[in-house]
């Protein structure tokens, strides 16, 4: 699996399936795995004297900057809109 399918997924199932993909992915991709999940999927956590802020056993985190329901296709699909904007770009060129 790869990152960008998750664009596929309804919103509610993108953290669980990131995590499926981050146990498959190679250490080079640390990085770049973590960056996603902090500003698409889960949000940064929250520290304090650099330790994470737990509350009832759970992370706190920052809010997202691109949440999943911005960039997850899933509704598009299921109305049946495009997922991109090529009809109106070409309009565009005339």
């Amino acid at each position: 699996l790869k990152i960008s399918t998750l664009a596929f997924l309804p919103p509610n199932e993108i953290p669980a399936a990131l995590s499926a993909i981050k146990n498959g992915m190679p250490d080079e991709a640390n990085n770049l795995v973590n960056w996603f999940e902090e500003n698409y999927v889960l949000g940064r956590e929250r520290h304090s004297r650099g330790r994470p802020i737990i509350r009832n056993g759970i992370i706190l985190r920052n809010n997202l900057l691109f949440p999943p329901e911005l960039w997850s296709i899933t509704d598009n699909i299921e109305h049946a809109l495009p997922r991109t904007q090529n009809s109106v770009e070409s309009w565009h060129r005339r």
